[in-house]
């Protein structure tokens, strides 16, 4: 600038945020031309900036936290002041080019005012920057829901769900535990395929803000129905049962039986042998897949009756025939009624029978003892007697004597004699009925001819004595009657 004015102002500006230096010169002339000029040095310091970002931290239903960042860096001094609603919640002044604050979100939308003002090195002010920020009022979201029953048994798998949640424009997110999802809001039950523990989860959500709740729910399997059948209820020892397993819902690698006389079984139909009489209670028990155990018990369902013990003595063990006779001893036990089997056709019921063989020969002996429970015992003995044929003696019951007056007739039984075979020493004695000795004989070959004193007897009855003793030793007597026919 050129001119007479011996003062002059100028108006420096420095538009950087560095510090700048300006030359000033001045030349002065005289009007005789003679001049001269004198250079200055202007030093413009910067104006600071108060510019600021305002970045959200955080924003969720309860809170909002915001972050102030300065656009210039590193000067010394910042002034950072909050309002809300036009009031101070914060005056700072410090050499921080940052400041974070956090909100509560109200019931109404908060105005919140912002303001920096910075200072440099050369103390020069910057003006103040202002920023207003909305904080939205607090969304009134809760997440609730209530669901019954908390545990049940299949087959029953329905649980009831009711959303009890605050109402408003919500999004809401069912999640079952199964791998099903819904967002229905309205949703009023659902159904579990399988056993198991389940996690039901609500999420509500509206914007950022969201709320969840979550409740366990229980399905149990099916506890195993233990059942079982049994074949034969009752018998003779050593009685064998067969049990079949009529359990359903069981893992059956789990079936424990208990068959009361301390006999146990893990089989899933096992059989199972009584050796001892008495009552007998069966316990089965079995598992499900998670362990569950359910025990049933049949009281004394198995009877056991005890069965009799065949056994006897026999003496002789050698009889002779004809006459002689067969004792038996019983000796058995538990036992009732008895059947005799004594080989040669002849059988008794009775607890010590005596037998008279017929026949020769080696005989089988049999008892069947049995009781009152229908349990028998046999006992079989092979040789048991052996019959022989002894020293026989065969007296006829009547004769007719000849009536010529001689001690014989024609031949055919006219002379009493018994027919002997193995006698020894023989006598017979002969009576009449008034008991009057009529005749004598010591003679195998000699009889009664029916003569008395050389006269024949009245035809009548007349009684005899008999005695023998045969080549065994055994002595014979027989005392009868005899008829004489003429």
């Amino acid at each position: 600038s050129t001119g007479t004015t011996p003062s002059f102002t100028f108006n420096f500006f420095n538009a950087t945020q560095s510090i700048e230096d300006f030359s000033v010169k001045l030349t002065s002339t005289l009007s005789s031309g003679c001049f001269g000029d004198s250079v200055r040095t202007i030093r413009i310091a910067p104006v600071p900036s108060s510019l600021f970002i305002v970045d959200t931290l955080q924003f969720d239903c309860q809170l909002m936290k915001v972050n102030l960042v300065a656009t210039q860096q590193g000067l010394p001094f910042y002034h950072w002041v909050i309002k809300e609603n036009g009031s101070v919640v914060s005056d700072v002044s410090g050499s921080a080019d940052q400041f974070q604050f956090t909100f509560n979100r109200l019931a109404n939308d908060l105005s919140v005012g912002f303001s920096l003002d910075t200072k440099n090195l050369a103390n020069c002010s910057s003006a103040v920057t202002n920023r207003t920020v909305v904080v939205p009022k607090l969304d009134n979201l809760t997440a609730s829901f209530t669901v019954s029953p908390l545990s049940q048994t299949l087959p029953s798998s329905t649980v009831t769900v009711m959303n009890t949640s605050s109402a408003g424009p919500w999004k809401y997110h069912w999640d079952f535990g199964d791998g099903t999802t819904s967002t229905d809001p309205a949703v009023s039950s659902h159904v579990y395929a399988i056993y198991g523990v389940y996690t039901i989860s609500l999420t509500v959500s509206y914007g950022v803000c969201y709320q969840s709740q979550v409740q366990q729910v229980t399905i149990l399997p099916i506890p195993p129905l233990v059942d079982f059948s049994y074949v034969p209820g009752s018998g003779c020892q050593p009685l064998t049962v067969q049990f079949t397993n009529l359990t359903r819902f069981a893992d059956p690698s789990t079936y424990q039986w208990d068959f009361g006389d301390g006999g146990t079984s893990k089989a899933v139909n096992p059989s199972y042998t009584y050796f001892n009489p008495g009552k007998y209670s069966v316990l089965l028990s079995a598992s499900n897949i998670t362990g569950q155990t359910i025990t049933a018990t049949k009281q004394s369902i198995i009877d056991v009756f005890p069965k009799p013990m065949a056994n006897f003595k026999i003496t002789p063990p050698v009889v002779y025939i004809p006459g002689g006779v067969l004792y038996t001893a019983n000796l058995s036990t538990d036992a009732t009624n008895f059947y005799w089997d004594f080989g040669d056709g002849g059988t008794s019921i009775e607890f010590r029978p005596e037998h008279l063989y017929k026949t020769q020969g080696s005989f089988v002996i049999t008892l069947i003892a049995a009781n009152d429970s229908g349990c028998s015992d046999t006992l079989r003995v092979a040789d048991a007697v052996l019959v022989k044929k002894a020293n026989e003696v065969l007296i006829p019951n009547a004769f007719s004597p000849g009536t010529n007056g001689s001690s014989y007739g024609d031949g055919k039984n006219d002379v009493f004699l018994p027919l002997m075979r193995g006698v020894t020493q023989f006598e017979m004695l002969i009576f009449n009925r008034w008991g009057q000795l009529l005749f004598e004989t010591h003679d195998q070959s000699t009889g009664w001819d029916g003569y008395y004193k050389g006269k024949l007897c009245e035809q009548d009855v007349y009684m005899y004595k008999f005695s023998a003793l045969l080549n065994s030793g055994e002595t014979m007597v027989r005392v009868g009657d005899v008829n004489l026919i003429r």
